[in-house]
C-alpha cells in the first residue's frame, strides 16, 4: 500500500503487475487484428459497391452472378 494524498492505495506486486500488463499487451494484439479484419471488410465492401452500382446497370451482372467473397 502507497499513500497517496492521505489516502492508502493498494499496489499490485511487480509479478501481479507484469501479469496485468501481459494480458493488457494480449488484449490489444488481438484488437488490432480485429480492426485490420474489420478495415480489409470495409474496402473489400467499397469495391463490390462500386462494381456493383457500375456494373448492374449495364446488364454485365446478374442477380445469380454475384458471387460475394469469403472472408478471409
Amino acid at each position: 500500500m502507497i499513500p497517496f494524498r492521505g489516502l492508502i492505495c493498494p499496489v499490485p506486486t511487480s509479478a501481479e503487475q507484469a501479469v496485468i500488463v501481459s494480458h493488457i499487451d494480449s488484449a490489444a494484439v488481438h484488437i488490432d487484428q480485429m480492426l485490420a479484419n474489420i478495415e480489409t471488410a470495409i474496402t473489400r465492401l467499397a469495391d463490390f459497391c462500386s462494381a456493383l452500382i457500375t456494373e448492374a446497370p449495364k446488364g454485365k451482372i446478374g442477380l445469380g452472378q454475384v458471387k460475394i467473397p469469403a472472408s478471409p
